[in-house]
């Protein structure tokens, strides 16, 4: 159950304000109501106290009495500032003379005054739909009546504005690129899912560039460059470049006591008359 705050008058409502907390405590449900001789602590600022309780009530009821209802009274700073939090105001006449002010004239009061236990239930009544998902529908609703009439009567300069950081995030929601995922079925047929129609594939494909296509079996370095030995290839077919065995290169104070490349080559398939001139060119050999 939320609590809710009575606004009265000393002057000639104090003994009603009592035995309307009483009898609405000691009901089924119980509802906590804050009075002002109750809830007051000693030492602290009484108008500051009331105000966050205002602040944090879910309603606040207005007794109207002949004292309450003047513009001089102090209930009319607690119910403005209850307005001004967009709190609902229920107004409760105990006077038969007692007039609602001018802001809360619209309003529907529950009239003690002829009936108090007429009054007593509806006022059961009320609290309980204020709890309801209607009554907090129809809460949300005039807080936003409220919030639009407050900011009619604004002046322009002094109306609030969005933040620079607000009209990115919205530029970024409304006109963003799709990601590559779901961009790429739609490139793949020359279509784009922009608003602005179709693209052709030399747009998307500036675009969206694809990636390079990695060979299975090729080392790091020629992987980078784009390129693969056919030697490698075809010696460890499918396998990993970690998983091929080294080949021993012949230093270059080995080239002289080691037969000439060409003596290599002899003793292979066949010699080329390139790996004869790369012999040739090498020192120690026979011209």
């Amino acid at each position: 159950m939320g609590r809710h705050f009575i606004s009265y008058s000393g002057v000639d409502a104090a003994d009603f304000a009592l035995r309307l907390v009483a009898e609405l405590a000691a009901g089924r449900p119980a509802w906590d109501l804050w009075l002002d001789k109750r809830e007051l602590k000693p030492g602290l600022d009484w108008d500051e106290q009331i105000g966050a309780a205002i602040k944090a009530c879910d309603s606040l009821l207005f007794v109207m009495s002949r004292d309450s209802v003047v513009p001089s009274s102090v209930c009319k700073r607690e119910w403005t500032l209850a307005l001004k939090y967009h709190k609902p105001v229920i107004p409760l006449r105990l006077h038969l003379d007692a007039e609602l002010p001018f802001r809360l004239e619209p309003r529907q009061y529950i009239d003690f005054a002829a009936d108090p236990g007429d009054g007593l239930a509806r006022l059961r009544s009320h609290l309980a739909w204020l709890g309801e998902p209607a009554g907090v529908l129809q809460t949300l609703r005039d807080r936003l009546e409220d919030a639009l009439r407050g900011l009619s009567r604004t002046p322009e300069p002094d109306r609030p504005r969005r933040s620079s950081t607000t009209r990115m995030r919205r530029r970024r929601c409304v006109g963003a690129a799709p990601s590559r995922k779901r961009a790429l079925p739609a490139l793949r047929q020359g279509t784009s899912t922009k608003p602005g129609g179709p693209v052709t594939r030399s747009a998307s494909r500036s675009r969206w560039p694809r990636p390079p296509r990695r060979r299975a079996g090729t080392p790091p370095s020629s992987r980078r460059c784009g390129r693969i030995s056919r030697t490698t290839s075809a010696r460890w077919p499918g396998s990993s470049w970690a998983a091929r065995p080294s080949v021993p290169r012949p230093s270059m104070s080995s080239t002289r006591s080691s037969p000439p490349r060409s003596a290599h080559r002899a003793t292979g398939s066949g010699s080329s008359p390139r790996g004869l001139i790369r012999a040739k060119s090498l020192p120690g050999t026979a011209g």
